[in-house]
């Protein structure tokens, strides 16, 4: 049985790719592919839940879960394993956790094992990771600040209840590191324009699948009914999502405050205007 594995990072891309994923899991299963579902685990269709575990210490519980998917795939007549998870960016940054990961994969005794991540600009990438995180609860991110670190460190970070998040730009580098630590069959990057090309991961399923014209029809136009779901942030939209969240002022408040949102959303796209001209020329470097 062969295990590919969906690093996910960019996570309107991903979310799609998942959610394609999990809709059309009877679909992959007549072609031999199993994608798990935990979503009575985690109310979600990733695979975060295998990480999460491993950050609550709880590795016989991720390891219960492997031996389980690879159980179950097998009764379902299925070769090929396909998991995705956002979380999996963080093996790029945190190694211990990297080889947590990696010792749990092994209790599925794959006889191949593909790890795939994407590379997307600096400049696009944290464009898009601030408009996703405008919509995060608690969580409020100086455009100007950000850019530094990633610049400087290769990586943005945020840290939840459960665990910490990490965003990284410079994975060229960082998949390097990661090779010496864990020794999967193929250790992989592709870029974002590669991996959203026709639709979110068909270049991974193609590779799964390949010649397999009837599924990745199948797959597309599903796709399509689902990137008409999607929709983009305005940028007033998000920075007005940011203050809220900041100031803790809902919707429909009192009209001083609706003032005081309209007034300071002016002044943070000025400032962000400001940071991306700094900026842009540094992310793309990365």
């Amino acid at each position: 049985m062969k295990l590919y594995i969906h690093a996910g990072t960019h996570k309107t891309a991903t979310s799609s790719f998942q959610r394609l994923c999990h809709e059309n899991r009877k679909l992959l299963i007549t072609h031999q592919i199993f994608y798990p579902d935990f979503s009575s685990i985690l109310p979600s269709v990733n695979h975060g839940i295998i990480g999460r575990l491993i950050y609550e210490n709880n590795i016989d519980g991720a390891k219960n879960l492997i031996k389980a998917i690879t159980k179950k795939a097998a009764t379902t007549n299925c070769n090929q394993i396909l998991l995705s998870s956002e979380l999996l960016e963080n093996c790029l940054i945190d190694y211990n956790f990297a080889k947590s990961f990696w010792d749990v994969i092994q209790q599925g005794e794959f006889e191949a094992t593909v790890w795939s991540y994407t590379k997307r600009n600096g400049f696009d990438y944290l464009n898009s990771l601030y408009s996703q995180l405008s919509t995060n609860k608690g969580i409020s991110i100086d455009y100007d600040y950000a850019s530094s670190h990633i610049v400087s460190q290769g990586y943005y970070c945020i840290s939840d209840q459960f665990h910490p998040k990490y965003y990284v730009f410079d994975i060229n580098r960082r998949i390097e590191l990661l090779r010496a630590i864990i020794r999967p069959t193929a250790l992989e990057i592709q870029s974002f324009e590669k991996f959203t090309e026709g639709f979110p991961g068909k270049s991974l399923i193609a590779r799964i699948v390949p010649g397999n014209s009837v599924c990745i029809e199948a797959l597309e136009k599903c796709s399509k009914l689902i990137d008409k779901l999607a929709c983009s942030l305005s940028p007033v939209e998000i920075e007005e999502n940011y203050l809220r969240n900041f100031l803790r002022i809902a919707n429909n408040s009192l009209p001083e405050d609706e003032i005081l949102i309209r007034n300071l959303i002016r002044r943070r796209l000025k400032i962000k205007s400001q940071a991306q001209r700094k900026w842009k020329d540094r992310l793309l470097a990365i």
